[in-house]
């Protein structure tokens, strides 16, 4: 399943707003305000209701389990880390108005507890992702290949558009990544 979490809807218009993403195609879009910590619960535990139930034998054996692996993907200056921040209640990952900001893939362990059950996850913060013709210096390429590679590794990669900008044709682009 494919869950549409669209940032910055910082008030009620904003979050009306985030209709016109349906033309993606996604069945379930949650307005959300990483900044301001609004309607991420809800799109979390969207999230975690897709997620295979343990059984008593895997639960056993689940001390040595890999952390479930969430990679936040998009193009610069869209929220990725700012959701991080608003998941951790912290300020774990920078947070900047500077676009490239986030060079490299920056793993962030997370705990999620379900009715006393714990599940150990890693946040994966990425950089953002320009257009291959706007990617000027080499830095900036091995911080796109990192990223893609963090869109490999993880388990689950939740992409992050601007709901002010709307969606543009890299954002597209990322998501046929995906």
């Amino acid at each position: 399943p494919t869950l549409l979490a669209v940032n910055k809807s910082d008030n009620n218009l904003l979050a009306e707003n985030a209709v016109e993403f349906s033309q993606l195609g996604f069945d379930q879009i949650f307005p959300v305000s990483a900044l301001h910590d609004r309607g991420t619960d809800s799109m979390m535990l969207e999230g975690l209701s897709h997620l295979p139930q343990k059984t008593p034998s895997t639960e056993e054996s689940s001390s040595a389990a890999e952390p479930l692996k969430l990679a936040f993907v998009g193009r610069p200056n869209v929220g990725k880390s700012s959701i991080i921040n608003a998941l951790t209640q912290s300020d774990r990952v920078i947070v900047s108005d500077i676009p490239g900001t986030t060079r490299d893939a920056v793993d962030v362990p997370f705990t999620i507890e379900t009715d006393g059950r714990q599940q150990e996850c890693l946040l994966i913060d990425t950089a953002g992702m320009r257009k291959k013709s706007r990617v000027k210096d080499t830095l900036e390429y091995f911080s796109v290949t990192r990223t893609a590679a963090a869109i490999e590794r993880c388990d689950i990669a939740v992409l992050v558009i601007d709901a002010e900008t709307g969606i543009v044709e890299q954002d597209k682009k990322i998501a046929d990544l995906i």
